[in-house]
């Protein structure tokens, strides 16, 4: 794709940390979610988990790592992301539990009735955790995903879950908590599928989040898949390596997916002989502003300069900008080879972002600087506002 005509900058640029300390990993936003409510109440919620910071499997992810011992925590500002106060937090989800015990709650949804809870009233939402069980053999685990509903902005939920089912001959399904698109009545997100062929499906509900469905294949490949709906009422699903689809009606089919390649040189740096746009731009959100500018954070871990970073485009993803850089100073956390020559990686984004009101936009991520602790220093949520000019 071409450079767009635009000279987008981000100005007025602040971060800030909701959460964490040198006893605990917090982590993956993005599989979590963020809420904007308006007048200033934002909910954001991340994996939280205690960490000694010792040996590997203490910052590993997923089952036998960091997840296996997290709870599902939310966050909640009132004044518009500044401050985070610990009273207003709310265990969603405990992965630590005993593995019967969770079982039981997922059965629980082919066994018990159902909370009536209208998903197109603003203080009602639903997010989608994930839970692991095994080795089921050879190291190999199960990971179960399944939605939970709240009908009051995420301060109680839902006792009995909605278990997600992947699509014919896949084997599992996940999805990551960005934003849900809603066409009237029917609710929209993107699932990550696996077995048989890996990609990104669209799913659907229309009954309020009772159930969810399969709809229809997206793309491939099947990371970070996030959804937005433009002004035009297109739908654009992105994932990574960076790259765009589109739907013009309303998800039933898509366009051939294509690679964003924003302009270069690299903003990050010029010379370095891995700078590959496509793959560099890990966890890739999108934002659909008010303005009709689209914008994309991700995180850059790869090389050796990292961090956070944004591309815009304004003309509906047609063109895009080069990287604007948010920030660039996480810690280092391990060292490895990619194309025969050492890189640092850094444990850094899976952003999630809300426009506020006075158009700044707000984003949350996981982030890492270094304070003594292994392994590049603490995981914590941190958060950015910044103007686009």
């Amino acid at each position: 794709m071409a450079p767009a005509k635009g000279s987008a900058k981000l100005v007025s640029v602040e971060h800030i940390k909701l959460h964490g300390d040198r006893a605990s990993y917090c982590g993956h936003p993005r599989q979590c979610g963020i809420f904007h409510f308006g007048q200033g109440e934002i909910a954001v919620m991340h994996n939280h988990a205690p960490c000694a910071y010792r040996k590997p499997t203490d910052v590993q992810h997923d089952f036998g790592g960091y997840h296996s011992r997290s709870v599902v925590l939310l966050q909640r500002s009132m004044d518009g992301g500044r401050t985070w106060p610990g009273k207003n937090e709310v265990e969603v989800w405990n992965e630590a539990a005993p593995a019967e015990e969770r079982r039981k709650f997922l059965l629980s949804a082919f066994t018990s009735p159902r909370d009536s809870i209208d998903l197109a009233k603003p203080e009602s939402i639903v997010m989608f955790p994930r839970t692991f069980f095994g080795p089921v053999r050879y190291g190999a685990y199960e990971m179960i995903a399944f939605g939970l509903r709240s009908p009051d902005k995420g301060r109680t939920w839902e006792k009995v879950p909605t278990v997600l089912v992947p699509p014919p001959g896949c084997y599992s399904a996940t999805p990551d908590n960005t934003p849900i698109v809603r066409l009237d009545r029917t609710l929209l997100f993107p699932m990550r599928t696996f077995g048989g062929r890996d990609g990104v499906d669209l799913y659907a509900s229309t009954d309020s989040g009772l159930s969810w469905r399969y709809r229809t294949h997206i793309c491939e490949p099947h990371d970070y898949p996030a959804l937005i709906k433009l002004k035009s009422g297109r739908l654009q699903c992105y994932n990574y390596p960076l790259g765009m689809c589109y739907s013009d009606d309303g998800g039933t089919t898509w366009s051939k997916r294509k690679l964003i390649q924003p302009p270069g040189p690299s903003p990050w740096l010029p010379q370095d002989s891995l700078y590959d746009e496509a793959w560099t731009h890990r966890s890739p959100t999108p934002l659909a502003l008010r303005d009709g500018r689209i914008l994309v954070l991700f995180a850059r871990r790869i090389s050796t300069r990292r961090g956070m970073g944004v591309i815009v485009s304004e003309d509906g993803g047609e063109t895009w900008s080069p990287d604007l850089i948010l920030r660039d100073d996480p810690s280092v956390s391990n060292t490895t080879k990619v194309r025969g020559e050492k890189v640092d990686y850094s444990d850094i984004g899976y952003p999630l972002a809300a426009e506020l009101e006075d158009g700044k936009i707000f984003t949350a991520y996981y982030y890492l600087l270094s304070d003594g602790n292994n392994f590049g220093g603490s995981r914590f949520i941190a958060g950015s506002f910044f103007r686009l000019s």
